[in-house]
């Protein structure tokens, strides 16, 4: 997992180096109609919701709740803001939808952020839900969306059964899943191999590389709460408590799995392993490859965006009731 970490803070430095860009793009979420921001949801977490442009004053407003990347350890609400998924966003808004975006528990000061993340996401849907008059929001029509990290928090929570996080269905039915090249096997992803230290650390910025010059196996250990060396039978455990593939059992979630098929951090593998376990359950899927793209959508093309975007609209439109 420390080498695919690596990976993953590089390719946050990447990203990040063009935040400003595209936060300040006309075509932000943020900069369209109303938004409120910084909601306190639960102690010093917040979420913001960006409601419709577009709406029937007579109707409440279907609601996408999305969830970040950042391997875990980084990222924000803001991402949407300057990320492929903000155009989705913004016709989903023009449509009547509200898109609401969550901070949740990222892993500092040595303690893990699981389950805490997880428990996170889950109060910020029962909040809304809480809230739905306030807002204006159709909890009956909720779906959830995250990117990697993000992805698989939203997964996770969704596909729960234990109490300690997960939801209930007579009070928040999550109508659909859509999974953006999200780790659907942790185990997995501790496992595999993909790039050496060396090789990461050489682009990385310079407070990212003062972080990974401490302790070898800090990340390793600051994820999963223990050091997997040490402990690889606990490994098993995590993964059986925390990856969507061990979680999927018994709810029926439609489910949209979006990845490209050259993805570095994690590979393409992943999604295939999500899409095999929904159909043994004859779970309805859609999945979507983009041939050529790596993690985060790097090197995905003009037409390709165009896809993207239109399959993500079209999926919460597909799950979303009329009424």
């Amino acid at each position: 997992m420390k080498k695919n970490i690596f990976l993953l803070i590089l390719a946050l430095g990447i990203i990040f180096s063009a935040y400003k860009i595209w936060y300040l793009s006309s075509h932000a979420p943020i900069a369209l109609g109303t938004v409120y921001r910084d909601v306190v949801y639960k102690d010093s977490l917040t979420l913001d919701i960006y409601t419709p442009t577009k709406k029937n004053k007579k109707k409440k407003s279907p609601t996408l709740v999305y969830f970040h990347g950042g391997a875990w350890m980084a990222g924000s609400k803001e991402t949407i803001n300057f990320d492929r998924v903000r155009e989705a966003a913004n016709k989903l808004r023009d449509l009547g939808y509200t898109v609401v975006s969550v901070n949740y528990s990222l892993a500092n000061n040595n303690t893990s952020p699981f389950p805490s993340c997880l428990i996170d996401a889950r109060d910020a849907l029962e909040f809304l839900e809480q809230n739905k008059e306030k807002y204006n929001l159709d909890i009956q029509n909720l779906g959830v969306i995250g990117e990697s990290a993000g992805g698989q928090i939203a997964l996770s929570m969704a596909y729960a059964t234990q109490k300690e996080f997960s939801i209930d269905p007579k009070k928040i039915p999550i109508r659909y899943i859509i999974e953006i090249y999200a780790p659907t096997d942790l185990k997995l992803l501790y496992k595999e191999n993909i790039i050496t230290r060396a090789e990461a650390s050489k682009s990385l910025p310079e407070p990212i590389k003062e972080t990974l010059a401490k302790e070898k196996r800090e990340l390793d250990s600051l994820l999963m709460g223990f050091d997997p060396v040490v402990y690889p039978n606990k490994v098993d455990t995590f993964s059986m408590n925390y990856s969507p593939i061990e979680l999927l059992k018994d709810k029926k979630i439609p489910t949209l799995i979006i990845h490209g098929d050259k993805d570095r951090i994690a590979p393409i593998k992943h999604a295939y392993l999500l899409k095999n376990k929904l159909d043994s359950l004859e779970i309805e899927s859609s999945f979507k490859i983009f041939k050529g793209v790596d993690h985060a959508f790097a090197g995905i093309t003009e037409s390709q965006k165009k896809v993207l975007i239109s399959n993500i609209v079209w999926f919460c439109q597909k799950y979303t009731q009329d009424r």
